[in-house]
């Protein structure tokens, strides 16, 4: 078996940062049991089992990625080598079947709409000693992996554009909360119907 192609970066590729309202994000779940809702909302461990993991929230665009692609798992030796973000400039080889990845069969995967995530998220961050009050919006980020071009971020920044928060304990319970209760109801478990890919233009170089 070979690791598709399609999934690779390339030394002509650019970062992504076109509208992508039309589109989907997809997440991985370890397993079709976690997609059954507990009176009548998905379980928390559904989002992530930690919740750090919601600063920095891991997705992949549907497209040229596609859903069965959620059941390839990273193993062996250079599996933090090919988890890592590629930096647009490194040449990067396919990962080799039983050594690098296999096929985890049991697992499955969500959506979430972009257009219901990206700068629609706030969290007020109110009467704290050494800061004037001010809101962080969630934003859907471009963050491609040496395994995957086409991963995407789920991250918070202030009204100057930079990532905020991440290790300031007197604001994570509140963010925790705010976006496990909002990406629980737009949690989707239907495949698209249409995958449109994203255009060339707008992740090549030329």
């Amino acid at each position: 078996m070979q690791y598709p192609d399609r999934l690779i970066p390339r030394i002509n590729f650019k970062r992504i940062e076109t509208d992508l309202s039309a589109y989907v994000l997809c997440r991985v779940v370890n397993s079709p049991r976690l997609l059954e809702k507990v009176n009548g909302i998905y379980p928390e461990e559904t989002l992530c089992e930690n919740d750090k993991d919601l600063f920095d929230y891991s997705t992949n665009l549907l497209g040229h990625f596609l859903p069965e692609d959620n059941q390839i798992e990273l193993i062996g030796e250079n599996k933090k080598y090919f988890y890592s973000y590629w930096d647009f400039e490194e040449e990067v080889g396919l990962p080799v079947y039983q050594q690098d990845f296999e096929i985890a069969t049991e697992r499955s995967f969500f959506t979430l709409p972009i257009v219901e995530i990206h700068q629609k998220l706030s969290v007020p961050l109110l009467d704290h000693p050494k800061r004037y009050s001010e809101t962080i919006t969630s934003n859907v980020v471009h963050t491609p992996t040496r395994s995957n071009f086409w991963h995407f971020s789920i991250c918070w920044k202030g009204a100057d554009g930079y990532e905020k928060y991440k290790k300031d304990s007197a604001w994570q319970k509140r963010i925790y909360a705010t976006m496990r209760h909002y990406l629980q109801d737009c949690i989707c478990t239907n495949t698209p119907e249409k995958l449109e890919p994203i255009s060339i233009i707008h992740y090549s170089k030329g």
